[in-house]
């Protein structure tokens, strides 16, 4: 339940837009103005600011107040929703949800607190990996896994593997002790005869290929079941949409970074840019201080994917000849605009991004969503104090024509679509939405609920499957890829995950770096 609101809650923003066009009319120009005051207050200083009555005012006071005025915009918008869209299934409904030979299992974290057996009066916790099993019969079991500390460590490692281009085999060592601490104890409570795993997964699990992981038989987790990763396990309960009898695509690729967007930014109702570069806070601590004196010293620059216009044309000419000539849309150099993607994605069965993925500094981050130990650090049901913070889907994002610009006083950079926007677009559409940019599996953790990923975002927007990538690829591996993948998909009618498997086997087979292939991740059902 936890994992599933924030992306539920885009969901029925869509069905309020869809279903309440005047409401939504009246309402959304109350919010955005609200998502950019929170925004701007949040940009204060400790001392404060003018508000909008002229008046002095602290940042803490600046926070609460815009947010509760935002809280109660939501909440009247919210409460158009019927009452049955507000309900959180439970167990047994997910279970009716699956095939006789598929099981769902959702990872979670959680903290575990243990008294000492001499000294019963001391007690300890520890953070811990854990699992549901829900079985079709409605049975469910719990499973204890390892300590998050021992498991992200080994998260990291195998990361910095693959990403300094280390042979297979030392991964694959790495990646065998994961599935002792991750997935041993849970799939040998799985039924026999079980040919179907459904993974709502947790925290760093997102960013690792579990396909990839050899099992103790040898054979690889995603040659032994067919493995569905999904966000939550509500995407259950939807019905699964098929492939439009008239496919159509639209192909994003080799944007001008430098180039300055020749129509306006799109009016979205929380068009936020994303924090690019650190902010020059007065109640920033020294250290941070230096760090971001240190990093705009450096602007960061997007360089050229020179491979991206080959695979964007190729992926163009591959659906003309499966799909009798239909037009296949490509928008390139200064035409790959924010303004012109959000223009023209809406209504697409297939998306494809050929650029860079974007994720916030890690400082920015830091300093935007640092520990706060004034009033606005607590939280209770009353909801008289509140902890208020920028959208994690602020962070990161798609890179577009522009993204080079210089930044505007906030830090913000046009040229990017942030995941923010992208949860507002409507994506019911679309069967595939293709990111094949780097770290586009990147995202802000958010205390158990996953990752605040482009790949969630896409989901939220509405598309059935997204593929990704966890790492830096190699762009002409990763063209050659795409066009294996979308002709097995689009000429030999193969659903995305079996394309998937068989693409990334084929660059394997080829001697490609583990690197390469093995980064290809696909979620939804």
């Amino acid at each position: 339940a936890t994992r599933s609101a924030p992306l539920h809650l885009a969901r029925l923003q869509q069905f309020i837009r869809t279903q309440h066009p005047d409401a939504s009319a009246r309402l959304l120009p109350r919010l955005a103005q609200a998502s950019r005051r929170l925004e701007e207050a949040i940009a204060l200083t400790a001392v404060g600011g003018r508000g909008p009555n002229g008046k002095q005012i602290s940042r803490d006071d600046a926070i609460r107040e815009v947010t509760l005025a935002k809280d109660a915009i939501e909440r009247e918008w919210l409460a158009l929703v019927p009452p049955d869209g507000r309900i959180s299934p439970d167990a047994a409904t997910f279970a009716k949800a699956l095939a006789q030979d598929e099981v769902a299992i959702s990872f979670c974290t959680y903290t575990r607190g243990t008294n000492d057996r001499e000294k019963p009066w001391v007690r300890t916790s520890q953070e811990r990996y854990g699992a549901f099993l829900i079985r079709s019969s409605g049975e469910v079991t719990w499973h204890s896994l390892a300590a998050t500390a021992e498991v992200d460590a080994v998260v990291a490692e195998i990361r910095q593997l693959a990403i300094a281009s280390r042979p297979k085999t030392t991964i694959a060592s790495r990646l065998s002790e994961l599935r002792a601490l991750l997935l041993d104890p849970v799939l040998a409570a799985v039924p026999e005869g079980t040919k179907s795993l459904v993974l709502s997964l947790a925290d760093g699990m997102h960013l690792l290929p579990l396909d990839d992981i050899s099992l103790a038989s040898g054979e690889m987790l995603g040659d032994a079941f067919s493995v569905r990763s999904v966000w939550s396990l509500r995407t259950l309960l939807e019905a699964p949409r098929g492939r439009s009898a008239e496919p159509t695509v639209l192909v994003v690729g080799c944007p001008d970074y430098n180039m300055n967007p020749a129509s306006s930014v799109s009016t979205l109702p929380e068009a936020v840019t994303p924090i690019f570069e650190p902010l020059a806070r007065a109640d920033v601590r020294a250290e941070d201080a230096t760090s971001a004196k240190d990093h705009r010293s450096v602007p960061r620059v997007f360089e050229p994917l020179i491979h991206t216009k080959r695979e964007a044309e190729a992926l163009a000419t591959v659906f003309k000849e499966s799909f009798a000539g239909r037009p296949a849309p490509m928008l390139l150099a200064a035409a790959a605009s924010k303004t012109s993607v959000v223009a023209q994605a809406p209504g697409k069965s297939y998306l494809h991004f050929a650029t860079h993925g974007y994720f916030a500094p890690e400082l920015a981050l830091q300093l935007v969503n640092r520990g706060d130990q004034g009033p606005l650090a607590r939280f209770d049901i009353g909801q008289r104090d509140r902890v208020a913070q920028l959208s994690p889907y602020s962070l990161t994002g798609i890179v577009l024509t522009g993204a080079n610009l210089p930044v505007n006083a906030q830090g913000h950079r046009e040229g990017i679509l942030t995941a923010q926007e992208l949860v507002q677009l409507d994506l019911s559409a679309c069967y595939l939405a293709t990111l094949s940019a780097c770290d586009s599996s990147l995202g802000v953790r958010q205390a158990g609920s996953g990752l605040a990923s482009l790949r969630q975002s896409f989901h939220a927007a509405g598309a059935r499957y997204v593929l990704a990538t966890l790492w830096r690829v190699d762009d002409k591996v990763a063209a050659d890829l795409m066009i294996d993948f979308y002709t097995r998909v689009w000429q030999q009618g193969q659903d995305p995950h079996s394309a998937l498997r068989a693409a990334k086997t084929r660059v394997d087979k080829r001697g490609a770096l583990f690197r390469d292939w093995a980064g290809w991740v696909l979620t939804g059902r």
